[in-house]
């Protein structure tokens, strides 16, 4: 099993590296976004609190772009659907699970470039010091986000038919974009939002890395453990469609 995971993950992943698309979407439009979100959006905070830090805008872009990019993603995993790849495992004597956890596993990787590279380059450029002061704490909250989100992208690759269909999931990614705990306090939010605020994955992220407490790490777990939870049922229940065509 192991050694198809590995063999069907590489395969995907030197597609990626070798076509322009993972360098823009990986690499190049983050970054873009941070420098939006720093210079603009952080100007606009700054009228209102007078004050922005620069290692908010990082997790901000960080979190909130794993699972942009992880969408994304999952319409390339639909393309391999049709290409009939999966229903080809389904008849192999090795376990139809090494093909999807390949498929999660490359999507991590992807998404772990993606946030170190991010963190690195802002940390040096804007002057945010995130990865400098919070170093114990960013890197497994990274390695949990982007865990999160690969699995989340491979399920929605799983159940959508249509490359239309992750549209979908992109409205809940927009919110947690712009109403979260790293953009402003939650005091600053109408009372309507100020919960909202406080639970989505971008300020779960955020209250992990600046709180070493399981209060601090709670909602991050559970945000986490939910999607994990939901993607091995929704793939469980996909194996068995494709394993009785």
């Amino acid at each position: 099993m192991i050694t198809i995971t590995v063999v069907h993950g590489w395969r995907i992943l030197r597609q990626w590296l070798r076509g322009p698309r993972f360098w823009l979407t990986a690499i190049a439009f983050p970054l873009l976004y941070a420098g939006v979100v720093n210079l603009l959006f952080g100007a606009l905070v700054r009228q209102f609190t007078g004050d922005f830090d620069p290692a908010d805008a990082t997790i901000l872009v960080a979190v909130s772009w794993a699972f942009m990019l992880c969408i994304m993603g999952s319409g390339d995993t639909l393309s391999e659907r049709d290409s009939g790849i999966y229903e080809r495992f389904a008849t192999m004597p090795t376990p139809y699970a090494a093909a999807l956890a390949g498929r999660v596993i490359v999507e991590f990787v992807r998404l772990i470039i993606m946030m170190f590279t991010l963190t690195v380059v802002t940390e040096l450029v804007s002057g945010s010091r995130l990865l400098a002061e919070n170093a114990a704490t960013v890197i497994p909250v990274w390695i949990i986000v982007a865990a999160s989100a690969a699995c989340l992208g491979t399920l929605v690759g799983f159940s959508i038919r249509t490359p239309q269909g992750a549209v979908a999931v992109i409205p809940l990614i927009v919110v947690a974009m712009f109403v979260n705990t790293a953009m402003q306090p939650a005091e600053n939010y109408r009372p309507a939002l100020r919960w909202l605020a406080e639970l989505t994955p971008v300020s779960a992220a955020k209250r992990a890395i600046t709180e070493s407490t399981l209060a601090g790490w709670l909602p991050l777990l559970v945000w986490s453990g939910f999607l994990v939870i939901v993607t091995v049922v929704g793939l469980q229940k996909q194996k068995g469609k494709v394993g009785s065509h």
